[in-house]
């Protein structure tokens, strides 16, 4: 893999910057990805002073050589689980297919934000932030355990990763979970970010700054693409 990064001013009197990302993958080809930002500081006033900012970028992360070559092999669960379509079996332990995945595809991702910075200016160093955040991921890597997809919601999501015996029974044992690396769909995660910081003046002793950070979730969801419904929680 090889990259390349490179920063471009939009213009001589345009508060924004744009800047792209080349790289070179032997698998994958070769991919620019740009990101735009931009500030603007709005007229001061005696009360507040304010500066807007926003950034808008995408992403690209190609599979690591473990998610795509590590060997497949069987495997047994150390710890045991109640299939809660069978809990007359009682908890046992499950066989899973484990290992890499040659078929993976990268995952690419889109990044937004916009929010402004308060400065007041009766209070020298006191300034708050708040800033709206947007971040979708699509072909989403992952693996997912057992825990996970044998209850409701990953039987919802994922209604293929978990494989049953339905020769004698139309809701048999589990015969095997695949446990290997897989594009497991989209995820979105939206909020808003909150933030203090006041720095006290220079003494003797150094420089004292106090923050605090906050985050509101709006909305977090994803799409198995593998025959489930959407997940979203707000």
């Amino acid at each position: 893999m090889t990259a390349g990064a490179s920063p471009i001013r939009c213009s001589s009197k345009s508060p924004c910057r744009r800047k792209s990302r080349n790289e070179h993958y032997r698998d994958f080809g070769q991919t620019t990805k740009p990101k735009l930002s931009a500030k603007l500081r709005l007229p001061a006033t005696k009360v507040v002073t304010v500066m807007l900012r926003g950034s808008y970028s995408l992403s690209f992360k190609a599979p690591d050589l473990g998610e795509l070559h590590q060997k497949q092999i069987w495997a047994i669960t150390t710890g045991t689980f109640v299939d809660p379509l069978r809990s007359q079996d009682g908890a046992r332990q499950i066989r899973g297919l484990l290992g890499g995945n040659p078929n993976l595809q990268p995952e690419e991702g889109k990044v937004q934000y916009a929010g402004a910075v308060l400065e007041l200016p009766a209070i020298k160093g006191l300034s708050f932030t708040v800033d709206f955040l947007d971040i979708k991921i699509d072909h989403l890597i992952q693996v997912l355990d057992v825990g996970f997809l044998l209850p409701t919601e990953g039987r919802r999501l994922f209604p293929n990763a978990v494989v049953r015996d339905n020769s004698r029974e139309s809701r048999g044992p589990v015969s095997f979970v695949y446990g290997i690396s897989e594009n497991l769909g989209d995820q979105l995660d939206r909020g808003i970010d909150f933030g203090m910081r006041y720095s006290l003046p220079r003494t003797r002793l150094g420089s004292f700054t106090f923050t605090a950070e906050a985050t509101q979730n709006i909305k977090r969801g994803s799409d198995s693409k593998q025959g489930g419904a959407a997940s979203s929680t707000s």
